[in-house]
């Protein structure tokens, strides 16, 4: 790994930054913290006092239920900070988890550093994205628990999910007065959207092993797929892990059943429409089929497939991923640190801009922009031999009156002139040392 922190770079880095600082100074947003020590108890109640653009903290653990509706906001947790949300069933109506709906072409919302632990026993995903024509960044999350999809998206035209970890709830009810869920659920489930993921783990729920609660004998369930993708959605995969979950198991005597079958990685149009899937550096696995006690003469549930497609496409791109990760929270005077992950030998470029934007696919490059234009590019160094580049520059000082900004930011990487990959996306919050949580 190479470090540099030379001049140059610097002061390309501080413009950079203090350009995002003087775009956004128009709209001066504020910082919430949540918690005991914070400036509410609550995130719903941050959600419902913010105004557009403000930026939401979570301190530490937090348990309600999450609705962004029509607001542009920044939430992020320290230190991945866990968010349990959702009504248990036998206590009040189930709802959605978290959810993101409603967003203006000009608005946009950013996840960082959640934990989002759905308590649901309703088959409701752990964060569901509805109805958003503006963007919806998730980075360095993690979604699941609950029975549900970890991540549904529905009819919203630009998701980007990077570096997360999506595991639909593990289908396991043993105790409760409740049924074991017998339908499989996605990691993730798209329905006429534009999703795009980087760096990030999918995996579909595991269908509950046979089992025996209260006078009833339950059968054992199929896994879920990793991503279910349907209608006009169109879904990019770079630098995945996508997993079906695993089968149920059966035991013996009033637990012989035939085993659960392992969902698939990947399903396109069962339902509605022929989806496009762009696949790079990702790894496809069905998951593995339940196994059989001995005694039982139950079947042994087939493994899952790769890829199941009843409508649509799956279209393979060249070359492996690419990657850009950055430090979380970064104050004025600090350093912020990128980590430019590619192919040694490769020419790294920076961009930044004023907000995300929808996602644009590029057919010539096979490469996907999602900053809104206009947006500054800094061309930086090469990829070393040893496949990563970091580089680290101070932040300056904010202008007056600004608490934080949000700067967006994308790697460009060629390869050769007419050879080129891009990152991810990932978005930098920077804060001013009054507001610093």
């Amino acid at each position: 790994m190479r470090k540099t922190h030379d001049s140059a770079l610097t002061f390309s880095l501080c413009a950079v930054f203090m350009l995002g600082a003087v775009v956004q100074a128009r709209a001066l947003g504020e910082v919430i913290t949540v918690g005991p020590a914070g400036d509410v108890p609550l995130l719903q109640t941050a959600i419902d006092i913010a105004a557009d653009g403000d930026h939401i903290v979570l301190l530490e653990s937090n348990s309600n239920l999450v609705r962004i509706n029509g607001k542009s906001l920044t939430v992020a947790g320290i230190d991945e900070t866990i968010l349990m949300c959702g009504i248990d069933a036998v206590l009040g109506t189930p709802s959605p988890t978290f959810t993101i709906e409603n967003l203006a072409p000009d608005q946009s919302v950013v996840i960082r550093r959640l934990n989002v632990d759905a308590i649901s026993n309703e088959p409701l995903p752990a964060i569901s994205i509805e109805n958003c024509l503006g963007a919806v960044h998730l980075e360095r999350c993690a979604f699941g628990g609950g029975f549900g999809p970890a991540v549904s998206a529905f009819n919203s035209s630009s998701v980007t999910i990077s570096d997360c970890s999506l595991t639909a709830g593990e289908a396991d009810n043993q105790g409760s007065l409740q049924s074991p869920i017998l339908v499989p659920q996605p990691g993730l489930a798209a329905l006429d959207s534009t999703v795009s993921v980087y760096d990030s783990s999918i995996t579909g729920s595991s269908g509950p092993d046979a089992q025996s609660q209260v006078f009833t004998v339950w059968p054992p369930a199929d896994g879920g797929q990793g991503c279910r993708v349907n209608g006009s959605s169109t879904i990019l995969l770079a630098g995945c892990n996508v997993t079906g979950g695993s089968g149920g198991a059966v035991g013996a005597g009033s637990l012989c059943f035939d085993s659960g079958d392992g969902g698939h990685a990947l399903t396109l149009g069962s339902l509605f429409g022929a989806p496009l899937v762009r696949v790079r550096d990702t790894q496809l696995a069905g998951g593995q089929g339940g196994v059989v006690a001995a005694g039982c003469a139950g079947a042994v549930g087939a493994d899952g497939l790769e890829t199941e497609v009843t409508a649509g496409t799956i279209a393979a791109l060249a070359g492996a991923a690419r990657s850009l990760t950055t430090n979380s929270f970064v104050v004025e005077g600090d350093d912020v640190t990128l980590s430019f992950r590619g192919e040694p030998g490769d020419t790294v470029t920076l961009l930044t801009s004023a907000s995300l934007g929808p996602s644009l696919f590029f057919a010539p490059s096979q490469t996907t922009l999602h900053l809104a234009l206009p947006f500054l590019t800094i061309p930086l160094t090469t990829v070393p031999a040893s496949g990563t580049l970091e580089i680290a520059a101070p932040v300056p000082l904010l202008p007056g009156g600004l608490d934080f900004v949000t700067v967006p930011v994308q790697a460009l990487f060629f390869t050769s002139p007419s050879e080129r990959f891009t990152s991810g996306p990932s978005a930098i919050v920077l804060y001013s040392a009054s507001a610093a949580p």
